[in-house]
């Protein structure tokens, strides 16, 4: 029955946990995760996309082309983003689009620009207006090609079938399978070859790439290392049949599963089952719904049960006709699923019943 206090005695749990799919803390403890932070003065923001060559629309011949991206200045409240350059990445210029106009983010909600050097260059942008104003973003280096090939084609599947046994995303286990392809200039005939593939870490908060030893093929499969971190694969071309390299960003984001179940529910909270203990867990972590999946309740506290590690005590207020609210975690580094159907697999948050 229900426990408005949150009073239940050790014996009591003995009684709840009976016929559960795992006991509290089975598979160990997580945690303390660290955080991700921007060096001071440096927004990481920037990724290219593409270094490949175009053909010039109304003329023939073709051009070398650099696609970048990169987030909006309205959504970190900045006015606009200027490019800058350098060759070898010290003493950074703006970079012109005809020899003397800088190539400035025409609105506040421009996120890419796609530009054509005349050779291999790093490039950063300078944020102007709102609380970054003086800033840049972290720096990119994009190498020059001469190869008539462009990037025709990508793909990245996060099927969870691409793993034995199954693993959703967004869980370590989880493994991914890209795809490129690149096609001829002169007719768009497409190029029979292999990039030479490299998975990267991407900081979240910095965008620096960190190589992942021994991820050269073209799937990976998700390791607890990669935990927070966006994924990037990187395709590059031989620079004899196709020149350049193209990414594929994945921000769907890393994290360690955590089987979890509530029991002793009532409207004034209830306890949290969690199959892996979580080091420096706190409130903050969780997101509680309404049965609307929308409205928010709030979470007055989270204490840890200290004879029993993996279980939690939430407290909330939780309105009356409700039928069920949900539970969503908000870390970057794990997340709690929940058993839904005996033929189905453990799924994402936590459906609470009342």
């Amino acid at each position: 029955s229900g426990c408005p206090t949150g009073g239940v005695v050790d014996d009591t749990f003995d009684v709840l946990l009976l016929d559960a799919k795992f006991l509290p803390n089975s598979a160990g403890q997580i945690g303390p995760f660290g955080d991700f932070t921007r060096t001071d003065g440096t927004y990481g923001m920037l990724l290219i996309d593409t270094v490949e060559r175009s053909n010039f629309a109304f003329t023939e011949g073709n051009y070398f082309e650099v696609d970048m991206n990169f987030v909006a200045p309205e959504s970190i409240g900045a006015s606009s983003y200027t490019l800058e350059y350098s060759s070898e990445n010290d003493t950074f210029q703006v970079y012109t689009t005809d020899g003397s106009t800088p190539l400035v983010t025409p609105s506040n909600s421009t996120d890419n620009f796609s530009i054509s050097p005349g050779g291999s260059y790093y490039y950063r942008l300078a944020i102007t207006g709102g609380s970054f104003d003086g800033w840049h973003s972290n720096i990119v280096y994009a190498p020059y090609t001469a190869i008539e090939t462009f990037w025709s084609g990508e793909s990245l599947d996060q099927s969870s079938t691409n793993s034995d046994p199954m693993v959703m995303l967004p869980f370590v286990g989880n493994t991914r399978v890209a795809s490129m392809t690149a096609s001829n200039l002169s007719d768009y005939s497409e190029v029979s070859f292999t990039p030479t593939f490299q998975w990267y870490r991407l900081n979240p908060a910095t965008y620096q790439q960190t190589e992942i030893t021994g991820a050269t093929g073209s799937s990976y499969a998700t390791t607890a290392a990669d935990c927070g971190y966006y994924l990037v694969v990187r395709g590059t071309g031989d620079e004899s049949t196709v020149g350049g390299f193209q990414q594929i960003l994945d921000s769907y984001g890393i994290k360690i599963e955590n089987r979890s179940f509530a029991i002793d529910v009532s409207l004034s909270g209830f306890y949290l089952v969690l199959e892996h203990a979580v080091a420096g867990i706190s409130k903050d972590d969780f997101v509680l719904y309404q049965d609307d999946w929308a409205t928010q309740i709030p979470i007055t506290s989270l204490t840890e049960v200290a004879s029993h590690p993996g279980i939690y005590r939430i407290n909330a207020t939780i309105p009356e006709a409700q039928g069920e609210v949900f539970l969503e975690c908000a870390s970057d580094f794990w997340g709690i699923t929940d058993y839904v159907f005996e033929d189905h697999p453990w799924v994402e948050n936590l459906t609470v019943d009342l």
